[in-house]
């Protein structure tokens, strides 16, 4: 290792001056509070931290921690992503309607799962698989809470001649690993040792040193608490001792014991008035007359539902027409289409591919699901967005196999809106809805939507990628709807940037003529120039960016591209300069001149940069 890679693995001064700022401006962090008191006092969990939950069957620890993740979505807006498998769905989406204090109907289901997703536990998982899972799903589920309720369950993934300990050890290893990576809080439930019973009948109380298979589950995580339920006080409301063993900061609380009531009807914890000397236990005046009101009631905006099938489209007579006409997305699939049935099958009958596609364009109308036009139909005149994307899968691309899977596939994901068989009726037409706020953006979200699908083993027609693409009527009487699909949102710049961009190094490469640097170096000068005075976004989407980077390499080389894209891509909100130079020097080297763009590209992304707000 040379002096530069030794360095690269050390935290920068400038790493070290935002810290110092940060502490400065904000003090160290006191973790995040669920609202109730006697539990805040006690500790506050955080992000970027494992906590270890235990306590012995039938103690609340699942019941306490649904309850947490519900109090931290109020609270801060949290979503949290459940591995749960001692719970079945229906009756865990009741307990947590119920302490929301709505009725688990289809309506408050539909919330319930924008905001609190569960992993199917029927599969066979083990840490690194399930792990895996999670970081994909939090590209389409930015979830702030991770729970795995509970850690016996994991399939075993022991490698090589590890004892428990040591397998433990790693395991925990990986989980801190990924709450730290994402900024993701990770709940780990766990059971303890079979725990000897009191002479009043109750179990000793455990701690996470009692966790079976290893004291590494305490000596590792960053907190550890006990749940138990005071079984001695049998009335509506239990009283549940939660213990901080280990509490890792003081920033973030003490070890101790709070106590809290457990409202058995609403399925709700609240602040009491209790200590072991208390004998009886009594619940205080003020607590019975205000329980089942809470004081965190939540009352539910409901969110207004998507009407996608109410979007207006451009329809044309034939593909060669240019002139839209306008009508709904709803009016083209459920009545348009059925009239040209006798058409669609006369397609499909032809054999030869050539014949079938002039066919097509001679007997079909067709329309544009992704965007709407200003009087022409061309890549230069489009009007406004749908928020609507169309990609076509098609037969010549995948295995037999997979087209035959194809259809279950689809309705098995969640932000499919539609899809029916295409007009040749060797493939499948599918519309997703995708959540950008201009046309700019599309290229980005279809390149996210090719990704998880190559990743799922399935090729969509590139040629979809283009927005003002046109997709021909079709008939199809196993047509899917899922009207409360839910749209695809694009990984942002900052998650993106993580990954290593992937570009066709099969493309033709662009030499860079004497003549026309020296010239394109004098534009690109006036470019900068009209940036600076109009503070205009050139690159508002990572592809932008990375497409901006790599026309600045093909057109000046490195040195001079170092001066000229941190000045052109500036004024986007995500900029920073060191990581800019950092990511020409990465592409430079990676792509060995075959860039595959131009000084034409930059060209484009100027004519089209729109001013910061």
């Amino acid at each position: 290792m040379n002096l530069n890679d030794a360095q690269k693995n050390c935290y920068t001064w400038k790493d070290f001056a935002q810290a110092i700022e940060m502490l400065q401006q904000e003090g160290l962090p006191s973790g995040y509070e669920s609202g109730l008191k006697n539990f805040d006092r006690l500790c506050r969990f955080d992000k970027g931290r494992l906590v270890t939950v235990t306590g012995v069957p039938q103690s609340g620890k699942s019941m306490f921690i649904d309850f947490l993740c519900t109090c931290y979505h109020i609270k801060h807006g949290f979503k949290t992503l459940f591995y749960s498998t001692e719970t079945p769905l229906a009756i865990h989406l009741n307990t947590l309607s119920r302490m929301f204090q709505k009725t688990a109907d289809k309506d408050f289901g539909q919330y319930l799962f924008q905001n609190f997703q569960i992993i199917d536990e029927t599969h066979e998982w083990n840490i690194d698989s399930l792990l895996e899972f999670a970081q994909e799903k939090l590209e389409t589920f930015q979830f702030d809470v991770f729970v795995i309720d509970n850690y016996a369950t994991l399939g075993y993934s022991k490698k090589g001649n590890l004892t428990e300990h040591e397998h433990i050890s790693l395991v925990l290893d990986k989980l801190l690993k990924f709450a730290h990576k994402n900024n993701i809080m990770v709940i780990l439930v766990a059971h303890p040792k079979k725990m000897e019973k009191n002479p009043d009948g109750g179990y000793q109380v455990p701690t996470a040193y009692d966790i079976s298979g290893s004291s590494h589950f305490f000596n590792k995580s960053d907190f550890c608490i006990t749940v138990h339920r005071l079984w001695r006080n049998q009335k509506p409301i239990n009283v549940t001792q939660i213990i901080c063993n280990k509490c890792k900061s003081q920033n973030y609380g003490n070890i101790g014991t709070a106590y809290l009531g457990f409202d058995c009807k609403t399925q709700n914890y609240v602040d009491i008035a209790f200590s072991d000397e208390e004998e009886p236990f009594d619940i205080p005046k003020e607590i019975k007359e205000n329980l089942l009101k809470l004081d965190f009631h939540y009352e539910l905006k409901k969110e207004k539902r998507h009407d996608f099938l109410e979007t207006e489209i451009n329809v044309f007579d034939r593909v060669s027409d240019t002139k839209p006409k306008v009508c709904t997305l709803k009016e083209v699939l459920f009545e348009r289409q059925k009239s040209f049935k006798n058409q669609i099958e006369q397609v499909r009958r032809i054999e030869d591919k050539k014949e079938r596609q002039e066919a097509k364009k001679n007997l079909l109308p067709c329309f544009s699901i992704n965007c709407t036009f200003n009087g022409h139909r061309s890549s230069q005149d489009v009007y406004g967005i749908t928020r609507l994307m169309y990609i076509d899968i098609d037969a010549q691309d995948n295995s037999k196999e997979t087209m035959e899977k194809l259809p279950s596939f689809l309705e098995s994901i969640d932000n499919v809106l539609y899809f029916q068989k295409s007009a040749s009726g060797k493939g499948y037409m599918c519309i997703i809805p995708i959540d950008i706020v201009n046309a700019a953006e599309f290229e980005s979200a279809w390149l996210g939507v090719q990704r998880a699908f190559e990743e799922s083993g399935i090729n969509i027609d590139g040629s979809t990628k283009d927005i003002s693409r046109v997709t021909f009527f079709s008939y199809d009487e196993n047509a899917y709807l899922n009207e409360d699909a839910i749209p695809y949102k694009p990984i942002q710049a900052a998650k993106v940037e993580q990954e290593k961009p992937h570009l066709n190094k099969t493309l033709p490469s662009l030499k860079r003529e004497g003549h026309d640097e020296k010239e394109n170096y004098k534009t690109v000068l006036q470019y900068i120039d009209k940036a600076n005075a109009q503070k205009l976004d050139v690159a508002p989407a990572y592809n932008d960016y990375l497409r901006l980077g790599i026309a600045c390499l093909a057109s000046f080389g490195l040195e001079k591209s170092k001066e000229v894209f941190p000045t052109l891509c500036r004024y986007n909100e995500t900029f920073n300069e060191e990581k800019a130079l950092n990511d020409l020097e990465d592409w430079c080297n990676r792509y060995d001149k075959n860039y595959g763009c131009s000084f034409g590209s930059i060209k484009y992304l100027m004519d089209n940069a729109k001013p910061v707000s």
